[in-house]
């Protein structure tokens, strides 16, 4: 008998139109896909069960009409189109996609553009119908992240929260026109490549509750657009960490306005002074990470400073009196850290001050006075600051804003100010394990406040 011809390699004299249309693919795909840098193994397009050929299949036998007009138009980004939906086809098939949450018509007979739902979510698209971002945000990804996506011309990519998925990241993303990178609450593991300091236009960046580790590589300093920078781990003790020290060359992230790396247990030294460079953050989240030394005294210069965390670092020294400066700050946390000596009075000049932590700290003297002045506070924490002593400040009861009053465990003593009958808005009035006594109105001995020494 005749043997059977193949139609990816044997020509007979009435070609189909399918063989004609994979050889125009192959010859538009191969060389941008194989290298360099190389992207897939060009035998895997002869492999049946692989998903190259398996992608490949799926533009020639099942989109035939689609694939043949994508590149016969004249359009002057045909290639890159073509890219896209090979890109894209390969990602799915990669991932598990019979299996997200929502399809956003991945695999459908339309232009990839329209590979979303009403909300925005999915594929999205430039002006020249090519690819720019992807957002399948808790969609039940599983698989290894694929540098296949790197062929795309993405500007934004948001995997939050798709917790399967794996692997590492590509050392090829610094090929990429990032804008942003979204990989929260994700599986990836290594480390972050140097490759990462060529995003030149990198704005957003968010690795939060993953499990990269490894040491932060100095090229993210090159990142010099960055606006927001999220390196926070797990919670767990025995989660992935980052490690070694805090890059000095952040402080070339002049633009940066968000820089959180909560619960990096591993990452050790001084917080550096550069930090006090980068005058447009607005928020510091050190949360749980054991940077040590003292609170610099020039971080007044973040005047646009709105949180600072530092619960559980090992920041040692006074608070400082420049604190006080900083007037734009809402939520100052300072709790669990080896700080000492008296409470600065010019706290009491931070009038956008919404949340104060102070408690477990070896802050000793009195409660300011001046915090009578914090007319946007809602919650005052001093609670097992042992060597805190006096009185609770009566120009306390002009707050009318605050809700929380906690000074259990503290050495104060002397009575409750009468005037604080007047304070509406107070839910919880923490005194337990203190020398105050003192009478409040019934109103106050609710079930959320405890009085141990009140008498109603």
């Amino acid at each position: 008998p005749a043997p059977t011809k193949n139609l990816r390699t044997e020509l007979p004299s009435s070609a189909p139109t399918e063989f004609d249309l994979a050889e125009r693919v192959k010859n538009i795909l191969v060389p941008l896909l194989t290298g360099p840098p190389a992207f897939i193994d060009p035998a895997e397009f002869d492999d049946p069960g692989s998903i190259p050929s398996k992608v490949l299949d799926w533009l020639i036998d099942q989109q035939s009409d689609r694939t043949e007009r994508l590149i016969t138009l004249d359009h002057p980004f045909k290639e890159q189109r073509l890219i896209d939906r090979y890109s894209l086809a390969h990602f799915y098939l990669s991932m598990t996609g019979a299996e997200w949450a929502i399809q956003y018509n991945f695999m459908a007979d339309a232009d990839v553009c329209q590979w979303r739902d009403d909300s925005d979510n999915g594929v999205g698209c430039d002006s020249n119908q090519v690819v720019n971002s992807i957002d399948l945000t808790s969609n039940d990804l599983v698989g290894t992240l694929s540098p296949i996506l790197c062929q795309m011309q993405l500007s934004s990519i948001d995997l939050n929260g798709d917790r399967y998925l794996q692997g590492s990241l590509p050392t090829c993303i610094g090929m990429m026109p990032l804008r942003r990178l979204y990989l929260e609450a994700s599986a990836i593991t290594g480390s972050i490549p140097t490759e990462i300091g060529r995003l030149s236009d990198l704005e957003e960046l968010s690795m939060f509750f993953n499990d990269l580790g490894g040491t932060i590589p100095t090229e993210i300093g090159d990142c010099t657009n960055l606006v927001h920078l999220d390196l926070g781990r797990k919670w767990f003790l025995d989660s992935v960490s980052f490690e070694g020290t805090f890059p000095t060359e952040m402080g070339k992230l002049q633009k940066l306005r968000k820089l959180l790396l909560s619960y990096n247990y591993d990452l050790f030294g001084l917080i550096p002074p550069e930090i006090t460079s980068m005058t447009d953050l607005e928020d510091i989240d050190l949360l749980e990470t054991p940077l040590s030394g003292f609170i610099p005294t020039d971080i007044s210069n973040l005047s646009k400073l709105r949180r600072l965390i530092l619960d559980g670092t090992s920041v040692t020294g006074t608070i400082p009196t420049e604190l006080g400066a900083m007037i734009s700050l809402q939520h100052l946390n300072l709790q669990f850290t080896f700080l000492e000596g008296a409470i600065p009075t010019e706290l009491g000049n931070l009038i956008s001050l919404q949340f104060l932590e102070l408690q477990r700290l070896d802050i000793s003297g009195t409660i300011p006075t001046e915090f009578g002045n914090l007319f946007s506070i809602k919650e005052m924490k001093f609670f097992f600051d042992n060597l805190l002593t006096g009185t609770l400040p009566t120009e306390l009861a002009r707050l009318t804003t605050l809700t929380w009053l906690a000074v259990s465990s503290t050495g104060l003593s002397g009575t409750v100010p009468s005037e604080f009958e007047s304070m509406s808005q107070l839910e919880l009035l923490s005194l337990h394990l203190t020398d105050i006594t003192g009478n409040l109105d019934p109103m106050f001995c609710s079930e959320e406040s405890y009085f141990p020494n009140l008498a109603a």
